[in-house]
């Protein structure tokens, strides 16, 4: 199962591209990020590796990510590597956030991708979120209306070049 989600954002790609590709600013837009444990500050590198903990339902969960994909100010992927050691059990289950900004008339289209297919989700989940995507209504925090917020407040306090 892949979520896709997208957004207009009234600023240039080179306002946006921090946001979306520094995982120190994750944690601003996307109330799952608990924290970032990473060696260096600023945008990634392709290939680069470092750990996030995420907050999903009422347990954190560690994540080993690697840069697979940097095109700065166009494009992004992050592989997420989860290792689950509850009930004597051991599993790893395998999530890909990609995240695309095209220019647009008025700003960049985020284009974001999270492709769910190997983080062992159970086969009625899928079918619960395709009919809630289909038929429900959007709750709790817009990840992206977030993201559009702040990158739009330093837009608006951005030098004019």
């Amino acid at each position: 199962m892949i979520l896709r989600d997208s957004i207009l954002i009234a600023a240039d790609a080179a306002i946006v591209w921090p946001w979306v590709a520094d995982p120190s600013r994750h944690a601003q837009w996307n109330h799952h990020v608990v924290s970032v444990d990473r060696r260096r500050e600023g945008p990634v590198h392709f290939q680069e590796r470092f750990d996030m903990v995420y907050r999903l339902s009422a347990s954190e969960r560690l994540s080993h990510v690697e840069v697979t994909e940097c095109e700065p100010n166009e494009k992004v992927a992050f592989s997420h590597r989860i290792v689950d050691e509850r009930n004597g059990r051991r599993t790893e289950q395998y999530v890909v956030e990609h995240y695309t900004l095209t220019p647009q008339r008025g700003g960049v289209l985020v284009k974001q991708s999270v492709d769910l297919s190997r983080a062992g989700v159970p086969w009625w989940f899928n079918v619960l979120a395709r009919l809630i995507r289909v038929f429900g209504e959007r709750s709790g925090p817009d990840l992206l209306g977030t993201l559009k917020r702040l990158a739009e407040e330093d837009a608006a306090t951005a030098p004019s070049t």
